[in-house]
């Protein structure tokens, strides 16, 4: 949907990745997180490299190594993660990526802003140990 708030498959991998990371403080292989979430490992291992690359995991090297969170999960948003693989922030409240709407008022009211303004709140006030502790009590 052109103009809508995007989250792709990176960035929705990465939430999950952070909260898997952060739900136990053991370093994990990368074929291991793959094979938990149901993901290619190869797709997985390019999230891994741009998190890791951006300061948020630390890459362990050996036999006894893989991936574990660089920074304390209490401290990272979500807006932070979302926007390590998608750039900016900047949602457009046009579907059709107008700027200036021909009609006078859009057909489907304030339902654009609404959506981009709750989802925009929820990355800003989340932080992946929230994440880590639904995952864990679910």
């Amino acid at each position: 949907m052109a103009g809508m708030l995007k989250v792709t498959g990176a960035a929705a991998l990465a939430m999950h990745t952070m909260a898997l990371l952060a739900s136990s403080p053991r370093t994990r292989k990368t074929w291991e997180m793959a094979r938990s979430m149901g993901v290619h490992e190869s797709h997985l291992s390019a999230v891994l490299i741009r998190l890791a690359n951006r300061g948020y995991l630390e890459a362990i090297r050996g036999p006894q190594g893989g991936y574990r969170l660089a920074r304390d999960a209490r401290k990272i948003r979500l807006i932070e993660v979302y926007e390590a693989m998608e750039g900016k922030f900047a949602p457009q409240e046009c579907l059709l990526a107008k700027p200036v709407c021909p009609r006078r008022k859009c057909v489907l009211g304030g339902l654009m802003k609404k959506i981009n303004r709750e989802v925009g709140d929820y990355l800003k006030n989340t932080r992946v140990s929230d994440l880590a502790e639904k995952s864990i009590k679910e």
